[in-house]
């Protein structure tokens, strides 16, 4: 269950930004459960210089969507850590804006429940980011194509956890993903998936 996210307003959002210029040393940031529209993410992150110093960013149940995204992307953050649970309007638009973010140096991606299909899994997978841990719990990747994508993944030389709870697979995609070579994968998940099969 998801607690109803208040909205954060254009004004408030600009008072935030205003705040987070003040705050150079600023490593980490968290907005949970905080309705953010698109006219609240340009103000919020819109803001030349807001905390330079910010690596880590959470975004939980904010119904980011796409424009919003794109103004993230932009903000110049050097993020390492990015938690974006929960934002099924992102897609795989928003993930597009994401990765043409040229600050962006992500080693923890959070992309849970974020309405991603198999086009956006192998966008993931080609990302220049060096990824360490990457979360996509309960997305749909049941079309042939996420086969592939799954086993794309596997270039992340440095992936070490992977979690593919609840999502859908087919079949097919489980068993290459399986099958891929992992150099640095200890932790794998896939609990809860549901393997939909189609012929042997």
């Amino acid at each position: 269950t998801h607690s109803i996210p208040t909205a954060l307003d254009a004004p408030s959002a600009r008072a935030l930004s205003a705040a987070l210029r003040r705050m150079p040393a600023l490593r980490a940031l968290e907005l949970r459960h905080v309705t953010l529209s698109n006219a609240s993410a340009a103000a919020l992150f819109g803001a030349e210089g807001a905390a330079p110093g910010l690596r880590s960013l959470t975004i939980d149940s904010a119904h980011l969507a796409p424009t919003a995204a794109r103004a993230l992307a932009a903000t110049g953050w050097r993020l390492e850590e990015l938690d974006l649970f929960y934002n099924p309007k992102l897609g795989a638009a928003g993930l597009a804006a994401l990765l043409a973010a040229p600050t962006f140096a992500l080693r923890r991606l959070d992309l849970d429940y974020c309405g991603l299909d198999a086009a956006a899994l192998l966008a993931v997978a080609n990302a220049p980011w060096p990824l360490e841990e990457l979360y996509l719990l309960q997305n749909d990747f049941s079309a042939a194509e996420a086969g592939p994508a799954l086993v794309a993944l596997s270039r992340h030389a440095r992936l070490r956890k992977l979690v593919l709870d609840d999502c859908l697979l087919r079949a097919a995609g489980f068993k290459a993903l399986v099958e891929a070579t992992w150099p640095a994968l200890t932790h794998l998940s896939t609990r809860g998936a549901r393997v939909e099969f189609f012929g042997p």
